[in-house]
């Protein structure tokens, strides 16, 4: 009994020791970030850069040294199985006995995670992470303090020419109907109807088509709806002057220039791509 209170005491003191309230995750074997977005909603290192770290939200239970993560993006909290052999996943809207976490420091930032489930430690096998390990056989994950974002989803937007930042280039629709920043002179450039409140949709003006993301996000944002829905679907998000990251509905990634065009494959706001978006009737707004 007194070496269980003094495991439980152990784990609680190290949970203090978490660097912020806004943490990334980092597998300290494979040197890549966790990420959990909406259409995958299991955890997996799959992030090459921190930028690409899905950021959680955390707060300790009580004082009991307990912690529960919340995915700042989907707003889910990190749960673990209490059979272990569940993947752990960002997948409950609400936090109970099997999203409590203990964390147990190792060295500077690293630390070693206990599920309350099943008091079994997290260990990543392959690009999954499960509950099932003993602490000897436990992964070492680095836990580094983040800034969420501090971004609302914009309403009506109007009328826009859409330019990318970093190009400075304005989006057109190619033969094949996909949206891809190649102009850049303004007049050029395609004229989209963002329309929502919270989630937007972007309809492409010269056919009346509504632009639409694949879930996979391995292909690019194409004008080729006539009636919208999810998949049609984007969090338009204001960063500042005019500049906005979007995020698609479909699979919850955000919207990133690549050479075959726009497309939503960006795990984090932070990785994604900037666009301007330019009034095309400003007398009308």
């Amino acid at each position: 009994m007194i070496c269980a209170f003094l495991a439980t005491l152990a784990c609680a003191l190290a949970a203090r020791a978490l660097p912020g309230n806004s943490i990334a995750i980092q597998d300290v074997t494979s040197g890549l970030w966790i990420v959990s977005y909406t259409a995958a909603t299991n955890l997996a290192p799959l992030g090459t850069s921190v930028t690409q770290a899905t950021i959680f939200d955390v707060a300790e239970q009580g004082g009991t040294g307990a912690f529960v993560l919340r995915n700042y993006e989907t707003y889910q909290f990190m749960t673990a199985d209490w059979s272990g052999t569940a993947p752990v996943a960002s997948a409950r809207s609400e936090a109970s006995t099997d999203e409590k976490f203990f964390f147990l420091q190792t060295g500077t930032n690293t630390y070693i995670i206990k599920a309350n489930s099943n008091s079994l430690y997290l260990q990543t096998i392959g690009g999954t992470i499960y509950n099932n390990a003993t602490q000897a056989g436990a992964s070492v994950y680095t836990i580094v303090a983040q800034t969420a974002p501090v971004t609302v989803a914009e309403g009506t937007l109007g009328e826009v020419f859409i330019e990318d930042i970093t190009s400075s280039l304005y989006v057109t629709v190619s033969g094949s109907s996909a949206l891809v920043p190649t102009t850049s002179v303004r007049a050029n450039g395609a004229i989209f109807r963002m329309y929502g409140d919270t989630l937007a949709t972007i309809e492409y003006l010269t056919t009346g088509e509504f632009v639409t993301a694949t879930m996979p996000g391995n292909q690019p944002l194409t004008a080729t709806v006539m009636t919208p829905s999810t998949w049609e679907e984007y969090s338009v998000f204001y960063l500042t002057s005019g500049r906005y990251a979007i995020k698609a509905n479909s699979n919850g990634l955000y919207l990133q220039t690549t050479s075959a065009g726009i497309v939503n494959s960006a795990f984090s706001q932070a990785s994604g791509s900037v666009y301007n978006l330019v009034n095309a009737n400003p007398g009308r707004r």
